[in-house]
């Protein structure tokens, strides 16, 4: 059990999270650890939006200052009306006139359309950071608590990286990777990976693939990690001495594929094409359950974060093993 975690901002300075590992107290008044540059922040907003709107903004820049960081002075965009299509149409004209840093844009409610439109407009189409806040936001009571965690998206979002955790293990490259169905067309999955690129484990590499046969998604899962380890060498000058890959998205029944297809296969490709000898390769392959029924719980209520349970209701054979807050978060490692 970890009593408390520390994480460094600004630097080389560093701040502990307390036994509730919540270090937002520091992180409002301290400077973050890498300030990305955002010198045109363009906001999209409803007429009857204004006043608000620009009332968040300077909350905004407040809570900027606050942690040394320069939103600029952003400029805001009326629209008449609040459909998707007018929100698209004014992210095309600021594109194309202003070429801002990123977009913002005030919407009345969480309509998914609107959402999914302004995203893909953004995301796909054109390419551009952007971030979507509900109207109701701009004059809560908690604004500035708001406007500090909007700071922060904006900051990662523009390339910068508000805090680190520290990793006593140095050359190791962090695995992500998640598969999940097409909710039209079962038979269709879409898998995405990240791979950590750098010592601190704040810069990414990522990869989406679609693919219909459980066969591709293990060629699909081996050949991102062969890249991501190539790129891996090509910011660091030599590859990972180490990977430690989080498998998502993988049901009971299927854990025995997995072990027998999934991780063989990568071992196979990262020793043949990078390692070149299996004694080199040093990899952990934990697959990652959310949905379980077991519950820890401490003295009083639920046990401190950090906490891990790996005996007695688990299952060693497996390397079972329960983690989190209130131990929600369970993981089967296989393939060391």
């Amino acid at each position: 059990m970890l009593a408390e975690i520390q994480f460094s901002i600004g630097g080389d300075r560093k701040y502990t999270g307390g036994p509730q590992a919540d270090w937002t107290k520091d992180l409002r008044s301290m400077l973050m650890f890498e300030a990305a540059s955002l010198s045109k922040l363009a906001v999209i907003c409803p007429g009857k939006f204004r006043q608000p709107c620009n009332d968040f903004i300077q909350c905004l820049q407040r809570a900027a200052r606050g942690m040394q960081w320069d939103v600029g002075q952003p400029r805001i965009f009326d629209i008449g009306d609040d459909r998707a299509q007018t929100y698209l149409e004014m992210i095309e004209q600021i594109i194309a006139k202003a070429n801002p840093t990123m977009i913002m844009c005030i919407v009345p409610n969480n309509s998914a359309d609107r959402y999914s439109a302004i995203k893909k407009k953004c995301c796909v189409d054109r390419g551009i950071p952007s971030q979507v806040i509900l109207a109701r936001n701009l004059t809560s009571k908690g604004v500035m608590s708001i406007a500090t965690k909007v700071v922060v998206q904006l900051n990662c979002k523009v390339g910068g990286s508000p805090w680190t955790v520290g990793i006593p293990l140095s050359n190791i490259m962090i695995v992500g990777y998640d598969v999940c169905r097409d909710t039209v067309n079962k038979k269709k999955s879409f898998a995405g990976m990240v791979a950590s690129l750098n010592k601190q484990i704040t810069r990414y590499f990522n990869f989406t693939s679609e693919h219909e046969h459980e066969e591709e998604l293990s060629d699909n899962f081996a050949s991102f990690l062969v890249i991501a380890c190539h790129k891996f060498k090509e910011i660091n000058g030599r590859h990972p001495e180490r990977i430690l890959i989080y498998r998502d998205g993988v049901g009971e029944g299927q854990l025995p594929y997995v072990f027998e297809h999934e991780v063989t296969t990568i071992k196979n490709r990262l020793v043949s094409e990078i390692y070149k000898k299996a004694e080199d390769l040093r990899m952990a392959f934990v697959v990652v359950s959310k949905r379980i029924n077991t519950r820890i719980f401490g003295d009083r209520g639920n046990p401190p974060p950090g906490t891990v349970v790996d005996d007695i209701v688990t299952m060693p054979e497996n390397f079972i093993f329960t983690c989190g807050n209130s131990a929600k978060s369970q993981g089967a490692r296989s393939g060391l």
